[in-house]
């Protein structure tokens, strides 16, 4: 089942992401933006929460031994909002977001 977040910690889960990303890749040229974060399930039905990262620049730089590890490092920030949802993430190149936006994570509400 979906679980109820509400917007506030969603949006401060949001902002603890761009941080995060900000740090890492600041000398990269990578652009981060939109970071979506809405409430979801997995094939399972059990709660997660799901992170869309839609990036900008070059693909190369963004360093694959980092970002799969963003999961690791939003649990601690999760639990600190009482969210108990896992987290899911996933990176999205600008171009091919815009080409097939996913009107499930858009069209979404907590």
């Amino acid at each position: 089942m979906k679980p109820t977040i509400p917007a506030a910690d969603l949006d401060q889960v949001r902002a603890f992401v761009a941080d995060a990303l900000d740090r890492r890749f600041r000398d990269d040229g990578l652009v981060f933006d939109p970071i979506y974060v809405t409430p979801d399930e997995d094939w399972e039905g059990d709660a997660t929460i799901r992170v869309t990262v839609i990036f900008k620049g070059d693909q190369r730089r963004l360093d694959s031994s980092w970002t799969v590890g963003l999961g690791v490092l939003l649990r601690p920030e999760l639990a600190r909002l009482g969210i108990t949802a896992r987290p899911r993430h996933s990176f999205v190149e600008k171009s091919e977001w815009e080409e097939q936006p996913d009107s499930n994570i858009v069209n979404s509400s907590p």
